[in-house]
């Protein structure tokens, strides 16, 4: 009995360093190099083995959204930097022919609207959310509190989405 041990173990050691194989984890041998009794295994990669991909890098988008009383509109939404969105969106404004835009909001990597309502002469709000819906919901959720039972509508909406450059 003990040399049926003796041999079990033995054998289950010679088992488990053999199936190990020569090469290092994830690659497999292919081939082998040198004299008899000096051979070298040749290992290369398992083919669509698991590879550890980079890690995305992601760049900034900037949103911006000008508005003057009469509610002419002015935005953008690609700009590389909250001083160059809220450049744009004045700009843009200010091109509608309005002398006198206002800021509403700027906003970076997500969405924004701008809803407008009739009464008490007109007024309007604005809204930044992950999401163009939730932007404009939002938007007209609170325009609408501004002159309770006033029926806003969204003059403006849009994203800034981040861009892949990795």
């Amino acid at each position: 009995m003990k040399r049926f041990l003796s041999t079990v173990l033995v054998l289950s050691a010679f088992c488990s360093t053999a199936s190990a194989g020569p090469c290092p984890p994830g690659q497999i041998q292919v081939g082998q190099q040198g004299a008899p009794g000096a051979v070298i295994p040749i290992c290369q990669p398992i083919p669509g083995g698991a590879r550890s991909a980079p890690a995305a890098r992601w760049k900034d988008r900037w949103g911006a959204i000008a508005l003057n009383p009469d509610d002419n509109v002015g935005a953008t939404n690609k700009e590389h930097t909250r001083s160059d969105a809220i450049d744009t969106a004045m700009r843009n404004c200010a091109s509608t022919g309005a002398d006198d835009c206002r800021l509403m909001t700027a906003y970076v990597n997500g969405c924004g609207a701008v809803a407008w309502g009739r009464g008490d002469g007109g007024h309007s709000a604005w809204a930044t959310r992950p999401s163009i819906g939730e932007a404009r919901i939002v938007a007209v959720e609170t325009c609408e509190e501004m002159v309770p039972g006033d029926v806003c509508e969204v003059i403006h909406s849009g994203c800034s989405h981040p861009v892949r450059i990795q």
